[in-house]
């Protein structure tokens, strides 16, 4: 049985504010700056201005707090330095049981509403179940820190608040350990491992640590004082990864020891020997690339349809066009399925005539939609003129879909 963190009740918090049909706003973390820091987060910081605290409801029309299923790809890191506590947040996704228990995941926007949310953190020794309001700090209708490829979805943001109000603001958020934060998940211990001295063993340690709902992360230790920077492969010193996967795969040339990671900017990716664009995959079966989800976790098409499309009239008076791009699923509710999460990316056209997008132009895109689990998602954009790739998805990779793309334009 959980502790009531700061005697906060949530039930009887929830019933006294459907009764006054009033939103919950937390006394105990007000929507302030001081529940934002005191320095870099202060009220006098740049990084603070036009900062305005809102609910879901007032970003976007239909707020939810999980659209199909809570996954590592709703943990994208905002303007905050915690990517320790998002790899944490991502490791979590991959244990359904852990998850359950940490976040609630029945809660909802619609079933007796009333601004109201809670958690279930370890602290020091006891489970606390801790309640948050949904105000959110955001500037210009964009969430400020924590935020998932849906623009619907906020189990992450609000979780984040949640950590945040236990560790007395955002800011005292910024630097940590994965580790951390994952002993606060579970209420378990920690162990860490150097790989200048690490068990020979080790691949096996931690195939068994996820086949057992371990929660692994991994970070680059080095002893410049600065920020972060990027190495050769594209990997980010100082930077926390969660681990989400181990397996050993039998290629053409012998056996290889493979590791996946997961980024929590959800973007920068590894470049190395097998990589998503690496030569070594075509020493892998295609039944062993479809088991092991051999694709990017931000996108990488090269099998994915391409459409090019040519912007040419200015219609903003600034050298820009603006278009409306929809992507409607098709079928879906006639054949009786479920309707995919979907959305597009945008690239700019660099390559040769009548050449499709490769591997290495696929690194950085110029636009892309929200996903959503909807029939069509379209969006407005206000592009350069020029030549684009328009590059239809779903949200996780190996899944199929018949689908209508629509451009409208100025012309």
């Amino acid at each position: 049985m959980a502790n009531k963190y700061l005697n906060q009740d949530y039930e009887t918090l929830r019933s006294q504010c459907l009764m006054q049909r009033k939103l919950f706003c937390d006394p105990s973390f007000p929507a302030t700056f001081g529940s934002l820091g005191f320095d870099e987060l202060g009220p006098n910081s740049n990084n603070t201005k036009g900062v305005e605290w809102k609910r879901p409801g007032e970003l976007c029309s239909k707020p939810q707090f999980i659209i199909s299923g809570a996954t590592r790809t709703d943990v994208c890191q905002g303007a905050l330095g915690d990517c320790w506590l998002m790899a944490a947040i991502a490791s979590l996704t991959i244990n359904k049981d852990i998850l359950a228990r940490v976040i609630y995941p029945e809660q909802n926007f619609t079933d007796k509403y009333a601004g109201i949310f809670r958690f279930q953190l370890w602290q020091y020794g006891k489970w606390e179940e801790v309640v948050v309001d949904d105000l959110l700090p955001t500037i210009n209708g964009k969430l400020l820190f924590v935020n998932s490829a849906d623009q619907n979805e906020f189990w992450s943001a609000l979780l984040e608040k949640a950590y945040a109000k236990v560790n007395g603001c955002y800011e005292n958020l910024s630097g940590g350990h994965a580790s951390e934060a994952q002993e606060d998940f579970t209420g378990g211990i920690a162990e860490w491992f150097s790989l200048n001295n690490a068990p020979s063993n080790l691949f096996d340690i931690v195939k068994k640590a996820l086949s057992r709902g371990s929660l692994l992360s991994t970070s680059i230790s080095v002893n410049y004082v600065g920020k972060e920077r990027l190495t050769q492969e594209q990997l980010v010193e100082k930077h926390a990864y969660s681990i989400t996967d181990a397996t050993e795969v039998q290629a053409k040339h012998g056996q290889f020891k493979l590791v996946r990671l997961r980024n929590p900017w959800g973007h920068k990716e590894w470049t190395g020997a097998w990589s998503d664009c690496s030569k070594d995959w075509s020493q892998v079966s295609p039944e062993v690339k479809a088991k092991l989800f051999h694709s990017a976790e931000d996108g990488e098409f090269c099998t994915n349809p391409q459409f090019r499309v040519k912007l040419d009239i200015d219609s903003q008076g600034d050298d820009k066009c603006s278009v409306l791009i929809a992507l409607m699923q098709k079928g879906a509710r006639k054949a009786k399925q479920t309707v995919l999460p979907i959305g597009f990316y945008i690239y700019k056209y660099k390559g040769k005539q009548n050449v499709l997008l490769g591997c290495e132009d696929l690194q950085g895109s110029v636009a892309r939609s929200h996903f959503s689990n909807k029939r069509e998602v379209y969006q407005r954009f206000d592009l350069p003129l020029a030549e684009y790739f328009i590059i239809p998805a779903t949200f996780e990779p190996n899944q199929e879909a018949s689908f209508l793309l629509r451009v409208f334009s100025e012309k």
